[in-house]
């Protein structure tokens, strides 16, 4: 079974609930009904999720949400790596070591 394409959005049902939506291709414009959730938060973490991935693999978005948890272990040891090399050998690294920790702060509350 093939994805919805494009960006999913979120929109508001008659029965107090939000629903999200997925781009159609081709000449049905508007949006695609993917699913109903009963609140804003819910609706807006599975719009961020899927826009997210997308945006990393257009082509197959589903292969980026089961590598996010790898990701974030990855990241960690190449910080903590980065971490563990003295100033003097790792030179040239001090962008990627605060982008990490940016990163990683960010998705750990921080």
């Amino acid at each position: 079974m093939k994805h919805t394409s494009g960006e999913w959005k979120i929109g508001r049902t008659g029965s107090n609930k939000f629903e999200i939506q997925g781009d159609l291709p081709g000449p049905l414009a508007g949006g695609k009904r993917v699913a109903v959730v009963d609140t804003l938060p819910d609706a807006r973490l599975i719009a961020a999720a899927v826009n997210a991935c997308l945006e990393i693999n257009p082509d197959n978005p589903q292969a980026v949400a089961d590598s996010i948890k790898g990701m974030y272990k990855a990241l960690k040891a190449i910080l903590h790596g980065l971490e563990s090399v003295p100033d003097r050998i790792a030179r040239g690294t001090n962008t990627e070591r605060r982008i990490a920790k940016d990163t990683l702060a960010r998705v750990e509350g921080g």
